[in-house]
């Protein structure tokens, strides 16, 4: 039977970690790669693996890039601390696993996103496929600062089972992720040398409003699929408005 490494990055996840740790106890090894968590992080992951790295965060894909030879499992489940398996999941990654032919390379996961403990479908939100069950000798991300894909060369393969997504519980815990990405998609975006045009910061946001709330279904879920589809429009224009200060702090140097 091949065996199974969990990986999971990791900072100040002490609210959520312990739920990735006991949904995952079946697995061959748990490798966990924190980037210097000052709360009980640490110590919640010791009582349940002894494999534990610290390594300074520079983005999501070059933490994983470093982590992945880390395991030494045939396989690598990349789990995130706010992540958990459904009931009956690791079953099916057992199975998977022990008959995939030597031309599939990694699976993807339909994730369930819960915000204020309700799982949102719209925005795009659901099925939300997840490609984080991949053979370790033919994986890696692509070098991207923000939403990197894993790279294989062989087949995808799909499960039916979710992963459990325990997205933001509070206000606060989300505008402190949202400051975060807006630093990585500003490099991407200056990366890739586009400039800002007067549509991304006027046509673009709202469009994506009305998409998830209108098209999407956002409307149907409550307080929650509007708070859902207001962040994404908001998302997108916080994207563009650092780019636009970007360019307009080069003007000022001349």
């Amino acid at each position: 039977m091949p065996s199974v490494s969990v990986l999971i990055p990791c900072f100040n996840s002490e609210a959520t970690i312990r739920r990735a740790f006991e949904s995952v106890r079946w697995a061959d090894e748990i490798v966990v790669v924190d980037s210097y968590s000052t709360d009980r992080t640490l110590e919640i992951a010791h009582e349940y693996t002894s494999k534990i790295h610290q390594r300074k965060y520079v983005n999501s894909a070059n933490q994983k890039n470093w982590a992945i030879p880390l395991c030494a499992g045939d396989w690598v489940l990349q789990l995130d601390s706010d992540e958990e398996l459904e009931p009956g999941l690791a079953e099916e990654i057992r199975e998977a696993v022990g008959t995939a032919p030597p031309e599939l390379h990694c699976f993807r996961l339909r994730r369930k996103n819960l915000v204020y403990g309700t799982w949102i479908k719209s925005n795009g939100f659901y099925p939300d496929f997840q490609t984080r069950l991949y053979r370790k000798a033919f994986a890696r991300y692509e070098e991207k600062s923000v939403h990197a894909r894993i790279l294989v060369p062989g087949r995808y393969g799909e499960l039916r089972g979710h992963l459990l997504h325990h997205d933001f519980k509070s206000i606060g815990d989300y505008l402190l992720k949202f400051e975060r990405y807006m630093r990585y998609e500003l490099e991407e975006l200056v990366k890739r040398g586009h400039r800002l045009r007067w549509w991304d910061l006027a046509l673009k946001p709202p469009a994506v409003f009305a998409r998830g709330y209108l098209l999407q279904g956002g409307w149907r879920e409550g307080f929650p699929g509007l708070l859902q589809s207001y962040l994404v429009g908001a998302y997108v224009f916080m994207k563009y408005a650092k780019l636009w200060e970007y360019e307009w702090r080069r003007r000022q140097k001349g």
